[in-house]
């Protein structure tokens, strides 16, 4: 079986993308044939489920830029923090999963209001 999958980084993408690479398992004897990457809402003194299952091709993973598979979990809520965790599988079954990743949050959807709108804004609101 393989090695435990090391330094599993994110960051994010868009207001509710998170862009999730590792390195892979330092021995796997085996080919890699998967890696399973693992998300979950990191609240203080509390341990939420692990979800969001994403299978990833080490193909699929590979990167002309930079080294390591990649994988992008979508769908995510900005107003949350996530971690992650990644776990690689060779014909003889799946590694252990890596550590929790630190947590992470996506970037927040910024709406830029031109001042000549929120003046408007604030005397409709004074009229009411």
């Amino acid at each position: 079986m393989p090695d435990k999958v090391q330094q599993v980084q994110g960051s994010s993408t868009s207001h509710n993308e998170l862009e999730v690479r590792w390195k892979e398992p330092d021995t796997y004897n085996l080919p890699l044939l998967l890696y399973e990457v693992q998300c979950r809402v990191s609240k203080v003194g509390l341990s939420s489920k692990w979800s969001s299952a994403i299978v990833v091709s080490p193909k699929d993973g590979e990167m002309d830029v930079e080294p390591g598979p990649v994988c992008t979990i979508r769908d995510l809520d900005h107003r949350e923090k996530y971690q992650v965790r990644v776990r690689a599988k060779t014909e003889s079954g799946f590694g252990k999963y890596s550590l929790p990743s630190e947590a992470f949050s996506v970037q927040r959807l910024e709406l830029a209001i031109p001042d000549q709108v929120r003046k408007l804004a604030n005397v409709l609101i004074c009229l009411f």
